[in-house]
């Protein structure tokens, strides 16, 4: 996986140069130098960490293969074996991986644990081909688990880690301000449309559009919002910081925070998987609530 991520990287230098030069006159505010360094450091450390990370997750991986349910023959990874390409597992497995792509990412959403991870990638007020690389420094050890059923089935290893890496290269191109709509394309396939909604701060776009490279989940499990307005990038509680290490693990202290706060066990443990906004007081608004309020709003008017 890792591998192949490193192979694109002069890929990924070469869009956000062109990028760069071809926006700052078009769209204005497109991109901000520091904010752009701060997402290619981060997506250093994800190389480096999920390098690391990954060797023991193939390990895991390969021990659920051996008692998998059903023995798949090699997909993409037959190369490296000198083996044919059996066609339909890769067809199958691309929409498998997504699937399990889908949920780890809704979850990411909803979960406070799994969004002190995520929330990195959604940390810039820019939304350009540089913040597509802004990637999580403490997602790898535990984010397999998603994955993990592809093994048990009987998806191999290699093609398992290989195509995760192959729906992240997919998901580059989505970031960017320069495109409109690709007509039926984008009925099926995730674009740069769908993904702008799912990086906008505004009420009526939060958590919606997870997808990886198939739109048609969001469209199943009702998660779907197309682009009304260009949305404002962001998080609700921007960081305002350009620290790699601020913005890697800030969402840490804050998750201690509030644990460190609740009296309760039971309180303590609901920071971890209650959504983000949750509060044991009863203050807090996740954004189940701040849409509902502003749905009624938007109907009184």
């Amino acid at each position: 996986m890792d591998m192949f991520l490193l192979y694109t990287i002069p890929i990924y230098n070469l869009a956000i140069a062109v990028e760069y030069f071809y926006v700052r006159k078009k769209i204005p505010n497109s991109y901000f130098i520091k904010d752009t360094i701060a997402s290619l450091s981060m997506g250093i450390g994800f190389l480096i960490i999920s390098g690391l990370c990954n060797i023991f997750v193939f390990k895991i991986f390969t021990f659920f293969n051996n008692y998998s349910l059903f023995q798949i023959p090699y997909a993409l990874s037959a190369i490296v074996y000198g083996e044919k390409i059996n066609w339909l597992v890769f067809l199958l497995l691309i929409f498998a991986e997504d699937f399990c792509y889908y949920w780890f990412h809704r979850i990411s959403h909803i979960c406070r644990f799994f969004w002190c991870a995520h929330e990195t990638h959604h940390s810039s007020v820019y939304y350009n081909f540089g913040t597509a690389l802004r990637q999580t420094w403490l997602g790898s050890p535990f984010t397999w688990i998603f994955w993990a059923p592809l093994a048990i089935l009987g998806f191999r290893a290699e093609d398992i880690l290989l195509q995760s890496a192959l729906n992240l290269f997919y998901q580059f191109w989505v970031h960017t301000r320069l495109t409109k709509s690709f007509g039926a394309f984008d009925s099926i396939f995730n674009t740069p449309s769908h993904h702008r909604v799912h990086h906008g701060s505004d009420i009526a776009y939060l958590d919606k559009n997870y997808a990886g490279i198939f739109i048609i989940w969001d469209k199943i499990f009702k998660t779907f919002h197309p682009e009304d307005n260009e949305p404002i990038y962001g998080v609700l509680h921007p960081i305002r910081s350009f620290n790699p290490f601020i913005i890697g693990l800030h969402m840490l202290k804050e998750l201690y925070l509030d644990i460190k706060s609740a009296n309760q066990i039971r309180d303590k443990v609901k920071y971890l998987y209650k959504p983000p906004g949750w509060n044991h007081l009863g203050t807090g608004k996740i954004s189940r609530d701040l849409q509902n309020e502003y749905y009624y709003k938007n109907l009184k008017k």
